[in-house]
């Protein structure tokens, strides 16, 4: 089994693609200008969206393959695993990418309100668990 790379900031994430880096903290990739990507498991420190416009290999999301028709997006957040199986031959990426690093929406209100309902959310499963502990 291959080893899972851990992907921690927009600047290698851009260097595996090939392009450069203008932001530390966001970056929005022509796919088409990127290096061909080796097959290899990420995890991702990221958030990442993928806009794919035509129909592309096999793509390992978790422990699932999926195989993503024509225009269709790809979300992967901090904690998540995505990649090319190992032996799949090397792709030519295509479509768009966005990747930003959370720190670059931390201080935002829409990180506040996410982290809000993360808490609400978590409180519930635990007030459900254990009722009379809370």
């Amino acid at each position: 089994m291959s080893q899972i790379v851990r992907l921690e900031s927009v600047y290698q994430f851009n260097t595996i693609r090939g392009q450069k880096t203008l932001h530390p903290m966001v970056t929005l990739l022509d796919q088409s200008k990127s290096k061909p990507i080796d097959p290899g498991i990420y995890l991702s420190d990221l958030y990442i969206v993928f806009f794919k416009d035509v129909r592309c290999e096999s793509f390992k999301y978790g422990k699932s393959k999926y195989d993503h028709q024509e225009e269709s997006l790809v979300f992967i957040g901090p904690g998540q695993t995505f990649g090319l199986e190992p032996g799949t031959p090397p792709i030519q990426p295509n479509g768009w990418a966005l990747a930003f690093h959370p720190d670059f929406i931390a201080s935002s209100s829409i990180f506040k309100n996410l982290r809000s309902l993360w808490k609400a959310i978590i409180m519930r499963k635990i007030k459900h668990r254990h009722p009379r502990s809370i």
